[in-house]
């Protein structure tokens, strides 16, 4: 038997006690986010610093120098952003779309509403080609298949009986049900799955951990090296362009 849904009155309670579907969900990074992380770093200001100095100070640029660091730099902030770029654009898809509006039993008859106002209790309609705004239970089906194909990875259809439960952002293919919500907001499997899948986490393989640590330590020894250049360049009386020359080769080297 259908169940005959809440009242107005009842689910306007629900919503003022936080039993209301008002999640606002936290979109992932932008792409010009990723390319300024990735243009941005201690190692690209410093070898675009060193480059620019080649080409202001000496009377002759050296721009074989010069292009060489700043090429680093770009094919470093290529491959790098695009990497990221296309895992974005993976992950995105991964993001279930919702519907803007469901129909539920609000006083014994049906309503359309927007999904924000969907709470625990509600009795909401589902028919073929409706997704699942949130989680719930069977409570009346007439032969209804769902396909979670989006959330599980499976090809095939599933049939659901008066009992079972119904995952938000799954498919109606066939048939129609009538569901009770048992979870709303940021409980829902769908949004669970979809912070997952937005949340950033950069982490790092033991590779490069390892060519990251090479990296510091050359760099640091390049530091070095030019400092004290810049140090004896002032006791010899030598150009300090020329002192900048040397050491950037090092710089450059640097992976």
């Amino acid at each position: 038997m259908r169940p005959s849904g809440l009242t107005s009155e009842e689910a306007a309670k629900r919503r003022k006690a936080g039993q209301g579907n008002n999640e606002k969900e936290k979109g992932s990074r932008s792409y010009l986010s990723i390319f300024l992380q990735n243009l941005i770093t201690p190692f690209n200001i410093i070898l675009f610093v060193l480059g620019a100095l080649l080409i202001v100070l000496p009377e002759k640029p050296d721009y074989i120098n010069s292009v060489a660091a700043v090429g680093i730099i770009a094919f470093n902030v290529l491959v790098s952003t695009v990497q990221e770029m296309r895992a974005k654009h993976r992950l995105d898809k991964i993001a279930v779309l919702m519907r803007p509006t469901v129909t539920v039993l609000r006083d014994g008859a049906e309503k359309t509403v927007d999904r924000s106002e969907i709470v625990i209790g509600d009795i909401v309609h589902m028919g073929p080609g409706d997704q699942a705004q949130v989680d719930g239970t069977v409570a009346e089906e007439r032969m209804m298949e769902m396909d979670e194909s989006l959330l599980t990875g499976e090809s095939s259809t599933r049939r659901k009986h008066v009992g079972d439960e119904v995952l938000s952002g799954s498919y109606c293919v066939t048939g129609e049900c009538w569901y009770e919500v048992t979870k709303v907001g940021a409980g829902t499997f769908s949004s669970k799955m979809t912070r997952a899948a937005k949340k950033f986490e950069k982490k790092k393989t033991p590779l490069q951990i390892e060519t990251n640590t090479v990296t510091e330590f050359l760099m640091a020894l390049a530091f070095i090296l030019l400092f004290v250049e810049l140090i004896l360049s002032f006791f010899r009386d030598n150009d300090v362009v020329d002192s900048l020359r040397s050491p950037s080769s090092s710089w450059t080297s640097c992976p």
